[in-house]
């Protein structure tokens, strides 16, 4: 794990998706009428908070690319840089969707071994 932006983490990106996927799995709620207005509230400051930061995100590497350009390129290694072959490339880009994939798979799995029984 290397250091990098706040929120483009683990972390960050399970809230990221958990804040877009938000509204949707709202509107299911609205359909079963188990809905509110207030629980509509919270879903959209949520997704406010999570537009917020990818906006932030956005803002940084804008600024990094303005304040040192080339420096900044390099950073990241994509396609136009020569020194990274394509199969780098894609693991670097899938490894947050596999460390995420892994933890949920992890979660979904401990969850139904430590699941509590109903009394009988």
């Amino acid at each position: 794990m290397n250091v990098g932006l706040p929120t483009t983490g683990l972390g960050g990106i399970f809230y990221i998706l958990s804040g877009l996927l938000m509204p949707f799995i709202e509107l299911i709620y609205t359909f079963r009428e188990k809905s509110s207005t207030a629980r509509w509230k919270v879903v959209f400051r949520q997704v406010g908070i999570t537009m917020g930061i990818l906006a932030l995100i956005w803002i940084t590497s804008l600024v990094l690319k303005i304040f040192i350009p080339n420096q900044a390129s390099n950073l990241i290694p994509v396609e136009t840089n020569a020194i990274y072959s394509i199969s780098y490339i894609r693991i670097v880009l899938a490894s947050p969707i596999l460390a995420l994939g892994t933890i949920l798979g992890i979660s979904w799995i401990a969850s139904l071994f430590l699941r509590k029984r109903p009394a009988k």
